[in-house]
């Protein structure tokens, strides 16, 4: 009998702490500081990718082709931005790798290899 008792209290306690956790949930999600420290961190991910862009920015090729890309992706992105158009950002990266290797396939056609 002893056993069966030991059984049972332990299901509850497994059984209880999905509902414990919740309610912790609960009580972190509505703390003030909490909300306040994950504004804090977002502003220092901002901080951090702005930092990577601008060194990406310093170390990147000054031909006309690299800057041209640049600027494209950059007024597309503001452009739909401002229009209210949702596009990830992946997108116009991916779009932009692709813009380069054909260029490159492009320049080593025209060298004649």
């Amino acid at each position: 009998m002893a056993f069966q008792m030991e059984v049972i209290f332990a299901w509850i306690a497994v059984s209880a702490a999905p509902i414990r956790i919740c309610i912790a949930c609960q009580m972190v999600s509505n703390s003030t500081v909490i909300a306040n420290a994950f504004k804090g961190i977002q502003v220092c991910v901002i901080y951090l990718i702005f930092s990577a862009g601008v060194r990406m920015l310093k170390a990147l090729d000054k031909s006309p082709f690299a800057t041209g890309v640049f600027a494209a992706v950059m007024l597309v992105m503001v452009g739909l931005s401002l229009a209210g158009v949702s596009v990830s950002s992946i997108l116009l990266i991916l779009l932009s790798g692709a813009a380069g290797v054909a260029a490159w396939l492009i320049g080593r056609r025209k060298e004649g290899k």
